[in-house]
């Protein structure tokens, strides 16, 4: 099958996940949500990972691994987390859009620690997430009262530990080229670290959810990782230039959604949109 065929099923898993989550919340917390959807979507990783090149785990070596463990703190641990509250009090649109500004964090820090020139193509794609971002948290303060300075941090860190995880990846990549595996580390990094936290909160009956916001988390948590690995495949099998851009269009589907589905618990409008596809053509051409 044709990668862009994988990629454009890629968006669509991750344009749905948002929507899923937010209507598993009432139920539950985003920790716990956090939680259900990684120890989910583990088995999935693990049943189809051969089926696209294998984890290749004998080419690991102490470096990656400690550099994929780092990746791990970010991403999932600490950005699905932020992500998560940032959907329970901002609603799923406005998140996903602001976390998909990670490619601005990842172009700024490569600007100031490895000093990498910036084009005028990347400063206006730069201005196109800024202006997007603006527009959106405008909308948002007027729209809902959850957008507090406590809000909008949450869902800036989020974005934040999107952009800085590539960085370890990288590094990790360059002592073992092994992206599967890295994802796996990741995967087990975030699982060990929630079920130290829950753990410290009074063991695992601390991880409480009703039977519906079980099923949501779950059914997300296969999405997620179904979608990751066909976003593998395809950027193993096509140009990062075809298979990017499909895939950084997620955002407009959650919006879609969140308009016809959640329109009476997230009010959006049409300067949402706007700034949504704002950020959307700037991290195309960020990444392109």
């Amino acid at each position: 099958m044709d990668p862009k065929i994988f990629s454009l099923i890629s968006a669509v898993l991750f344009g749905i996940n948002p929507i899923l989550l937010k209507m598993g919340m009432p139920g539950s917390s985003a920790h716990v949500g956090v939680f259900i959807a990684l120890v989910s979507g583990l088995p999935i990783f693990l049943f189809l990972s051969p089926v696209l090149g294998g984890l290749q785990f004998d080419q690991l070596i102490a470096p990656s691994i400690f550099y994929f463990i780092l990746g791990g703190v970010f991403v999932p641990f600490m950005g699905r987390t932020f992500l998560y509250l940032s959907i329970d009090s901002l609603g799923s649109a406005r998140a996903v859009s602001f976390k998909n500004s990670a490619p601005l964090f990842t172009a700024v820090l490569a600007l100031l620690f490895l000093h990498e020139s910036i084009s005028l193509e990347r400063w206006v794609a730069i201005g196109l997430v800024t202006a997007g971002l603006t527009l959106i948290g405008r909308m948002a303060r007027r729209q809902t009262k959850a957008f507090t300075l406590t809000g909008f941090t949450t869902v800036m860190l989020a974005a934040l530990s999107y952009g800085i995880r590539p960085f370890f990846v990288k590094l990790g990549l360059s002592f073992s080229p092994v992206p599967l595996a890295a994802a796996l580390i990741g995967y087990l990094t975030a699982i060990g670290l929630y079920l130290a936290h829950f753990i410290f909160k009074g063991g695992l009956a601390s991880i409480q959810s009703n039977r519906k916001s079980l099923f949501i988390f779950s059914v997300s948590g296969v999405l997620q990782a179904v979608g990751m690995l066909l976003l593998f495949y395809s950027l193993n099998a096509d140009d990062v230039s075809v298979v990017y851009p499909i895939s950084a269009s997620a955002p407009l589907l959650t919006f879609v959604l969140s308009y016809t589905i959640l329109k009476n618990a997230e009010r959006l409008t049409i300067w949402d949109l706007v700034g949504t596809f704002s950020i959307v053509t700037g991290v195309i051409l960020l990444l392109g």
